[in-house]
């Protein structure tokens, strides 16, 4: 057991203290000890007897490494010994937290592991703060920040789980992701769109690990049935379709964690055409004379005085090359009051008043629209046949349906398309028919009722002794008056004039 001595008969005295007195501890008999931390700074010490230097041990400073000793001195002999120790402070060793983006720079303790003097964590980040970062902090009463690591945050990628180890001796900290397993995610490339080749590649592909199961199938029907696929295959779909119609894609995933199945959509369009358009203002009835386009012949040169060209809005008539890169050009009224020769490569009005050019031509755009073609929106026939339409600029198509719900996701159609509808109607019953087409600039979505009705009655009518007032014999000349009155036919009128009436001709005149 140790006590202090009731004297402070040795002191200790060195560069830990600043050469101050510091009694030592009595152990028994003429031992006694103490425990000091030595740093770099030319380490040394002496024991002091009464601390006023006229007895000290040894002669010559006691010098030492630096690091923590516990010290022995014997009173009667002067021996000094040293024990090196990992520290001097009876203080227990920190309970480290970590503290962070991910939990708000709170506490969260970190665990001890079976390696000595090794904490560890695993830390999910989930995009709390940018960039993720943390530090790891002796664990406080009250949450007040003491010593920690490492000096400057230690940042991670974000949206990630990490596994944290830290060495409460070298302080050294580690971070390691955690990749924890999840259900696939799909990449399908591309996802939905328009594409104007005859076919189209698509490429599929998902993320995940212990993959079970992948498979696709094209239209409608149960996806998990369908054709099996590796990640990263490439799939030709399309080639069947006409310009406007659409194909949807199903594909489907799945392992341990759960499975994903998604729909994409193809629409197949009209390829874009290279060209440009040319306008021009100022003359009336204008035709273009053109010459040397490249490519050549596209188009081939026009015979003087050139084509002619389409009135688009008021005063503003156009020309399409088509296919075309550059053609030389002059506008003209048939050969009159023709422009001088110019040159275009690219979409313009050309001014006459001011013989200059603009970019662009401001050709009024079309929105797109959707109507229908029935004899009468009532019928008494078993069936009626409807012609849908979609027009507008670049406007080829759209999607209906016959039961009145939101057309947009209904079946594709093709301007001009035919279809034949109220079979299963009963008499005065009534359906819609509704439409839905777009372009770059608008949409389109309306509905068309259709009402059966029973078929008309036959006609009570009988030519049986019907009149029949002939305007041509009335006029011929009356050759027997006898039956000038048959029938209660008066000659006159109320007036006594024949305007209007009967004028007596007969077959016999």
């Amino acid at each position: 057991m140790r006590f202090l001595s009731a004297q402070a008969e040795w002191d200790f005295r060195g560069t830990p203290n600043g050469w101050a007195n510091t009694p030592l501890e009595y152990v028994s008999g003429s031992e006694y000890t103490t425990c000091q931390t030595f740093g770099s700074d030319n380490p040394r010490f002496k024991i002091d007897r009464y601390g006023n230097w006229n007895e000290a041990y040894p002669s010559a400073d006691y010098t030492v490494s630096p690091g923590s000793y516990e010290i022995t001195f014997n009173s009667d002999s002067k021996y000094i010994a040293l024990k090196s120790v990992a520290s001097c402070s009876s203080t227990p060793d920190p309970v480290w937290c970590f503290r962070g983006t991910a939990n708000g720079w709170q506490q969260t303790p970190l665990a001890l592991s079976a390696t000595p003097g090794l904490y560890e964590l695993t830390q999910a980040f989930t995009g709390q703060e940018t960039p993720a970062r943390f530090k790891i902090a002796a664990c406080s009463a009250d949450g007040s920040w003491g010593e920690n690591y490492p000096t400057q945050d230690f940042v991670v990628a974000d949206n990630k789980n990490y596994a944290i180890s830290f060495n409460a001796s070298s302080h050294e900290i580690k971070a390691a992701e955690v990749v924890q397993p999840v259900k696939p995610e799909l990449a399908i490339t591309p996802a939905n769109g328009e594409f104007d080749t005859d076919s189209l590649n698509v490429t599929l592909s998902y993320s995940g690990v212990n993959i079970t199961d992948s498979r696709y199938l094209i239209g409608t029907g149960d996806a998990t049935q369908g054709t099996v696929f590796s990640n990263g295959d490439i799939i030709s779909v399309g080639a069947e379709l006409q310009i406007g119609q659409s194909l949807d894609l199903q594909v489907y995933v799945a392992n341990a964690q759960g499975a994903v199945s998604q729909t994409y959509t193809y629409t197949k369009v009209e390829a874009a055409q290279a060209g440009f358009i040319v306008c021009v203002e100022g003359l009336s009835q204008p035709t273009i004379h053109h010459w040397n386009a490249l490519p050549v012949d596209t188009p081939p040169d026009s015979i003087w005085p050139g084509d002619a060209m389409i009135e688009v809005a008021d005063g503003l008539f156009s020309y399409s090359f088509i296919d075309t890169e550059s053609s030389n050009m002059l506008f003209s009224e048939s050969g009159n009051n023709k422009t001088p020769d110019l040159t275009r490569a690219s979409d313009g009005t050309y001014h006459v008043s001011t013989g200059s050019w603009t970019d662009g031509c401001d050709i009024p755009t079309q929105d797109a629209d959707v109507s229908i073609d029935v004899v009468s929106p009532t019928f008494s026939t078993d069936d009626v046949s409807v012609t849908l339409h979609a027009t507008g600029d670049n406007v080829i198509g759209g999607r209906y349906t016959v039961d009145g719900s939101d057309p947009v996701n209904g079946i594709a159609f093709n301007h001009g398309t035919v279809i034949v509808v109220g079979a299963d109607l009963a008499i005065d019953e009534s359906m819609q028919v509704c439409l839905w087409a777009e372009n770059s600039d608008s949409s389109a979505n309306e509905c068309f009722t259709l009402t059966k009705i029973a078929p008309p009655s036959a006609s009570d009518f009988t030519w049986d002794n019907a009149s029949v007032y002939f305007v041509i014999t009335d006029r011929f000349k009356d050759g027997n008056s006898s039956n000038n009155n048959s029938y209660g036919r008066p000659s006159v009128d109320a007036t006594g004039k024949n305007i209007g009436t009967f004028h007596g001709g007969d077959i016999a005149g």
